[in-house]
């Protein structure tokens, strides 16, 4: 596998994390929407409800106490809001941080994503220059062993050649 198939693998790999993030975040933020609207509805429900109770207390209660009553009723009703709004900020809060979370791990994925590129093509510069360095030498070695056999193989002629002469000359012509 060359450079360019493993940044494009690297690159699809990134990618798909991030849509499923993406998708994961989406889906949380529609999860709370739907949840918000339901806790909308219910709460609605309950303030119509606690409104038809204070009715029938104050008609069935006439005077000060049915105002006692309806005052605790709203107390309460107040209470179910503050905390149902706690719950949900928390729970905003909860995801959010989650998300942050998410974020920063997905920066540093790509930090070192962006150092192992690097490294790559480091690698990739060091490995082409031992090669170049590699011919160079092969080339060179090869250049001095031919100029070494021919300078030896000329040497083993002349000293043949004297030889032969001097062996001539002490036999004599044929």
């Amino acid at each position: 596998m060359d450079n360019s198939e493993s940044n494009r693998a690297i690159r699809d790999a990134v990618q798909t994390t991030l849509n499923q993030f993406a998708d994961s975040v989406r889906a949380g933020f529609d999860g709370l929407r739907t949840q918000l609207e339901h806790e909308q509805t219910a709460r609605t429900l309950l303030t119509e409800q606690v409104q038809v109770l204070a009715t029938m207390i104050q008609k069935a209660g006439r005077g000060v106490a049915s105002e006692e009553t309806v005052q605790q009723l709203a107390d309460i009703n107040r209470r179910i809001d503050t905390t149902d709004a706690d719950a949900r900020i928390a729970r905003v809060d909860h995801d959010v941080q989650s998300s942050l979370l998410t974020v920063s791990r997905q920066d540093k994925v790509e930090r070192d994503l962006k150092n192992l590129r690097t490294s790559l093509e480091n690698f990739d510069s060091q490995a082409a220059r031992m090669v170049s360095h590699v011919v160079e030498v092969t080339t060179s070695l090869t250049e001095r062993f031919d100029s070494s056999v021919s300078g030896i193989n000329q040497n083993v002629e002349e000293r043949v050649g004297g030889f032969e002469r001097r062996w001539r000359g002490r036999i004599g012509p044929d």
